[in-house]
């Protein structure tokens, strides 16, 4: 009896202690604050009650000196402005460095086009209004929209749509955080975000989908910190087995993106890649990007980083022997064919063959893993908290 009473303490203690642990992990910390004039850029805020999920961001979608036409299904017309009648079809052009809107040149360097819905332009059609901004003798074409309806159009970009759902969870949260910390640290007056690779992709309404947007509604003002701060919540989509840290990819320590062994991408569509290319073409594409190096007779590894990934490679050619990062070498060549800097190289007559694993940069969030991960029975949380060391979810709010 002694000996089953003592079975019993320890046992009531085991769960007591784990119920603890597990209520810890799983609560929500305390909401992060950000402040309204530095979040929407503006001094004077209108109004008092405005929720952080009804900021505006502004999103580059492209810049050209071309005429371009911009539609809706209800008439669009100008923020602000008497002098252009509305209209379901918008022609906008350059002339004399001056926007042209259907005919009626404008003095305004900046314009606003508003619709009760959506709003196409290129073939995409867009929620919130289109921004157009004359800048050297470019227009630039902004989307204005709430940030969950941004969501909406970078997460079935972004990753597969009918992947599970914790997974789609994890790259909801992921997503958020990377534009809010992008919105903070904006580089440009005009825009927050670029629609492609540059910042995180972004198509708009068309390829919205049921499932991506009740798991970005389920996770609305969620955001990843590490010590009360939003941070840079980088991603890729298939780690090789092994995410890198940022210091060894782009020279800054950040001590939540830290590498990672990752078992769970090894399955995946995206671990393991192989291309061969010819030395002419390989001398080519360099000779694009202004190196030039003649026929190319070997390439030669010269440094692997933490996670195995190329820091250097060195080539030599009839004009020479140049030393090259690896993830310029990537961005030569093309980052859809080296689809990492984790590869091998092996030469064969004329052709080099490179055998590679993994795709993208390799920091932060993996998303084949987590979408493995999440199969294995991991939350989005969890997801998170592997990838991101030492942060925490929470909310985010206005203040």
């Amino acid at each position: 009896m002694r000996y089953i009473k003592i079975f019993h303490f320890f046992l009531f203690s085991f769960l007591i202690f784990s119920c603890v642990s597990m209520k810890d992990y799983y609560k929500i910390k305390s909401p992060v604050s950000i402040e309204k004039e530095k979040i929407t850029q503006t001094k004077q805020i209108t109004n008092e009650n405005i929720k952080f999920n009804d900021v505006i961001f502004k999103i580059l979608l492209s810049k050209t000196k071309n005429a371009f036409i911009v539609k809706s299904n209800k008439e669009i017309y100008i923020k602000n402005s008497v002098y252009i009648p509305a209209a379901k079809e918008i022609n906008i052009s350059i002339k004399n460095n001056n926007i042209v809107v259907n005919g009626t040149s404008l003095a305004d360097r900046e314009i606003e086009l508003v619709s009760d819905d959506f709003i196409e332009f290129n073939s995409r059609k867009y929620r919130g209004n289109i921004g157009i901004v004359l800048l050297n003798n470019e227009i630039l074409i902004i989307n204005k929209v709430k940030l969950d309806h941004y969501l909406y159009g970078v997460l079935p970009s972004e990753v597969i749509p009918n992947w599970h759902k914790e997974c789609l969870k994890a790259q909801s949260v992921a997503a958020r955080t990377f534009a809010i910390y992008n919105k903070l640290n904006s580089k440009s007056p005009y825009y927050d975000l670029d629609a492609n690779v540059l910042s995180q992709v972004y198509k708009g309404v068309n390829v919205e989908t049921k499932k991506t947007n009740e798991a970005i509604d389920e996770t609305t003002d969620e955001i990843i910190t590490y010590n009360g701060e939003v941070i840079q919540a980088y991603f890729h989509s298939n780690s090789g087995g092994k995410t890198a840290s940022s210091e060894e990819i782009w020279g800054g320590k950040l001590e939540y993106l830290k590498s990672k062994d990752d078992e769970y991408c090894k399955k995946e569509k995206n671990y393991r890649w192989n291309i061969t290319f010819s030395s002419e073409k390989i001398s080519e594409l360099l000779k694009k990007n202004k190196i030039i190096i003649g026929e190319i007779y070997d390439i030669k590894i010269m440094e692997r980083g933490e996670s195995g990934r190329i820091k250097f490679l060195k080539i030599y050619g009839s004009s020479g022997t140049i030393t090259i990062k690896g993830k310029d070498f990537r961005n030569f060549i093309g980052e859809n064919d080296i689809k990492s800097t984790n590869f091998t190289i092996t030469k064969n007559n004329n052709n080099f063959i490179f055998d590679g694993y993994g795709w993208g940069h390799g920091v932060g969030l993996s998303q084949e893993s987590a979408k493995s991960m999440a199969e294995n029975g991991w939350d989005y949380k969890k997801i998170l908290k592997y990838f991101y060391s030492g942060v925490d979810i929470t909310k985010v709010r206005l203040k």
